[in-house]
């Protein structure tokens, strides 16, 4: 019936919207080169990733994608459990009716309910999604570890501006509450959801891909997304390049806790395997490949134009997805008036010496004019609070009796160092030159002249 891909389906418009590379660890794959080349050649304009509970590949598809002229999209698929406040108290609850000492089930009940969560996809659209993207995971790693990064509506409620979700995959809460015939609490999780992200920020995914629960649930998917009135997009769950590529996916799944001993021919033998994946391509595809896909194992049982409805919400997400600079480089805290805090500490610094007769007074002139020169360099390289935070760690140092040296490198050339208790040696005395510190001839290994 279907033997052509349909105009509706274009390449140019179309992008993964969920994506692991060997940021995954143990489960991904993909390179984010082999990510951003391939959808590159294919016409893509935009290129996403979403690790499990991870942020790590970020800077690599920010520069890699900038590099290829496409548009980087920050993502990550995240663990999602109920709140803080209701584990504890399904914690108590059990804790009141089962020795928490007891070795057997209760005990076990209460890590499992603890450890609950749901995959949930999250992606930035511009600059303000990236810092709540950004907020979500540090606290989900920060405060919410059990055996995965966990976050919880609470909080994501709090931080979804500039984000758009979708329903994830099998192991999604949508799709779980599906699978487990809870129907109308599936609706009230998306109802919630689209509350969280806005109605037009959160979609209902269709995993083309050949694992058959996954592919059972399509209709329900599809009827949800029409009674929740719901826009939906098409993805595979991507984790390695090619489909041949399965295997090797088995053994890093298996790596850390693999039998000793196995080898490539046990491979048959299903009871010497740990665990793998059911579903066998989980690779990336092309539109190609998903139109083949869905002519052969979906199209009798959901109408093409639920597809086409798919594509279309993969389009809406692709043009939100805004550029912007993602700062990398270190910024330093502003330490007001600092031009004149620096001064007088180092004149300070200049009469203690003088008095303890360190320096000699015959050669005040000297110094006076080596500290002009040196806090004008600094003040043009706008390095003056650089210098003012290493004299306060310095100070720290020094007040809670922690061993500093006299001072190593470049550094020690400056007189201000000195001054500020940040060195231990005098430059002059020594013959040091503070060129070799800060020059404005040449460019410094930090950059202290960023703006926000």
């Amino acid at each position: 019936m279907f033997n052509r891909l349909p105009g509706w389906f274009d390449p140019e418009k179309f992008f993964h919207t969920h994506v692991h590379s060997i940021y995954s660890m143990r489960d991904g794959l993909l390179s984010v080169d082999d990510l951003v080349n391939t959808s590159k050649k294919r016409g893509q304009s935009v290129v996403a990733l979403t690790d499990h509970g991870s942020l790590s590949g970020i800077w690599q598809l920010y520069e890699k994608a900038n590099e290829s002229d496409m548009i980087p999209c920050f993502g990550c698929e995240l663990y999602v459990s109920p709140s803080r406040d209701s584990l504890m108290e399904w914690r108590d609850h059990l804790a009141t009716h089962f020795d928490i000492d007891d070795s057997s089930a209760p005990r076990d009940a209460i890590r499992n309910s603890l450890a609950r969560n749901h995959h949930l996809i999250v992606l930035a659209k511009n600059r303000k999604g990236w810092e709540n993207l950004l907020a979500i995971h540090n606290e989900s790693w920060k405060n919410g570890f059990y055996r995965s990064p966990r976050t919880t509506r609470e909080f994501l409620a709090a931080h979804s501006e500039g984000l758009v979700a979708s329903t994830a995959c099998y192991s999604g809460e949508v799709p779980q509450y599906i699978v487990s015939g809870n129907r109308g609490t599936a609706r009230r999780c998306v109802e919630e959801y689209k509350e969280i992200f806005g109605k037009d920020n959160f979609y209902i995914e269709l995993q083309l891909m050949d694992f058959k629960p996954g592919l059972k649930i399509l209709p329900d998917l599809v009827e949800l997304a029409i009674q929740t009135k719901t826009k939906m997009t098409v993805t595979c769950d991507a984790h390695y390049l090619k489909k041949e590529h399965h295997e090797l996916h088995f053994w890093v799944l298996n790596v850390s806790t693999i039998k000793e001993g196995l080898k490539g021919k046990d491979l048959k033998d299903k009871k010497s395997r740990l665990w793998e994946l059911d579903a066998k391509d989980l690779y990336l595809k092309s539109v190609n490949d998903f139109w083949d896909f869905w002519v052969r194992n979906v199209s009798d049982k959901i109408p093409v134009k639920y597809l086409q409805q798919a594509v279309e919400g993969v389009d809406n997400i692709r043009q939100s997805i805004k550029r912007f600079y993602l700062e990398h480089e270190p910024r330093l805290p502003v330490i007001e008036n600092s031009s004149n805090v620096i001064q007088e500490l180092c004149v300070k610094g200049m009469q203690s010496k003088l008095k303890d007769k360190i320096i000699p007074q015959d050669k005040l002139s000297v110094y006076m004019d080596r500290l002009s020169f040196e806090l004008e360099i600094i003040n043009k390289m706008r390095a003056v609070d650089y210098m003012l935070i290493f004299a306060e760690v310095g100070r720290y140092c020094v007040d809670n009796d922690l061993t500093m040296g006299p001072g190593r490198g470049s550094a020690a050339g400056s007189l201000v160092s000195w001054l500020l208790g940040i060195t231990g040696l005098d430059p002059i005395s020594h013959g040091l030159l503070f060129e070799r510190f800060l020059n404005v001839d040449r460019l410094p290994s930090m950059r202290l002249d960023l703006k926000p």
